[in-house]
């Protein structure tokens, strides 16, 4: 495995972490498909563009013989020719991808600590959620937002409601990482497992249904 990678295993999903790679730093380029390069040729803000290699060559790296990726009406990835379900996140730093070899769904996440997310709360924080994130409010409200990310990737359906649908238990922030559990409220309910780790200062949620 590259150096670069920094790699974790969850049952049947492993995360890979990589930190965005410049263009130019990559001497070759041959972990794109076609369909890859002609979205690459569209692509001409420069951060998007280290993002999509970045993302491309890390999947290269954990699946060598991988078929690209393809897209659902909602943006949901799915590995092409494969059973195993994937899911994909970058924040200004890293990228962040999670495969699930059971072909169980995934969603991951991954977000800087910033105070930046204390002007959103208003947005996915329910007031029984502020009252345990408020203790240690940045990395808290981070980790929440993280969190219901990964949620709403995972459960794929339109005009998910962050605050009335996605449900968050009481947790405890710590650098070292740990899990939780949370339920998606509709018109029943689903369960799921939340587990986070750390890395570089950016927070990485990783749900999968229990």
């Amino acid at each position: 495995m590259d150096s670069r990678i920094t790699q974790l295993h969850f049952n049947s999903t492993t995360i890979s972490v990589c930190q965005i790679i410049d263009e130019n730093k990559f001497y070759v380029i041959d972990f794109l498909t076609d369909n890859d390069v002609d979205r690459l040729a569209t692509i001409k803000n420069q951060s998007r563009r280290n993002e999509r290699l970045t993302t491309r060559w890390l999947l290269k790296q954990m699946i060598p013989n991988n078929e690209g990726i393809i897209y659902n009406g909602n943006g949901k990835p799915f590995l092409r020719n494969s059973t195993s379900e994937i899911s994909i996140s970058h924040s200004s730093q890293l990228v962040a991808i999670a495969i699930n070899t059971s072909g169980k769904p995934i969603g991951i996440d991954c977000e800087t600590i910033s105070d930046r997310v204390l002007k959103i709360i208003h947005k996915f924080a329910s007031h029984q959620e502020q009252e345990f994130c408020n203790l240690m409010k940045t990395e808290c409200y981070t980790l929440l937002w993280s969190t219901k990310e990964a949620l709403y990737k995972l459960i794929d359906e339109p005009g998910v409601d962050f605050i009335k649908n996605l449900q968050v238990d009481t947790f405890a922030y710590n650098t070292e990482g740990g899990t939780f559990t949370s339920k998606y409220i509709n018109q029943t309910e689903r369960f799921f497992n939340i587990t986070f780790v750390t890395i570089h200062n950016n927070i990485i949620s990783l749900a999968t249904e229990q």
